[in-house]
């Protein structure tokens, strides 16, 4: 017995056959694990902040920090139901080291590579530090365009015991 053809969405064929054509170099995200030596990291008032980070150390940053929005539309909004954790300006903070920065352009390299992109055709702008203390979390979201130009979000995480997993 054959089965009846069920179509579907059938108004959106003529995209789905050029969608199929297009010929695609790399992926439409990446992620991964990169091996790097720690770098310096200061954030204005405190200083140098060893990592990684102590509890002692995280309170101070919470105490210099803001409690952190996000973008709805064209609004920013504040509800930590959505988003609750802290966040430090880019202008208060400095990451560096050598070794570091030597590294961080092997981890540009490798997303380059994973998207499909040029060398050397992605740069990576910090934007601002976030402190997530215990059973802090973002929602799944899609990040809004800080810069023109920007096509995606680089997260770093620093030497943590931090597991990524959103609370209940």
């Amino acid at each position: 017995m054959s089965r009846p053809e069920i179509r579907y969405l059938t108004q959106f064929e003529d995209l789905e056959r050029a969608l199929h054509e297009v010929n695609r170099p790399g992926n439409y995200y990446v992620a991964g694990r990169f091996a790097a030596p720690i770098p310096s990291l200061t954030v204005d008032p405190l200083g140098a902040v060893p990592l990684p980070v102590i509890e002692a150390q995280a309170r101070e940053l919470v105490a210099a920090a803001a409690r952190a929005p996000y973008g709805r539309g064209p609004d920013t909004v504040l509800d930590r139901s959505v988003r609750d954790c802290w966040q430090l300006d880019a202008k208060r903070v400095s990451v560096s080291g050598e070794r570091w920065q030597h590294a961080f352009r092997g981890m540009l390299r490798s997303v380059e590579r994973g998207l499909g992109c040029a060398t050397g055709s992605i740069s990576a702008h910090l934007y601002k530090l976030l402190v997530y203390e215990p059973g802090g979390f973002f929602s799944e979201h899609r990040d809004t365009e800080k810069v023109d130009g920007m096509i995606g979000t680089l997260v770093l995480t620093v030497p943590s015991s931090a597991t990524g997993e959103q609370p209940g």
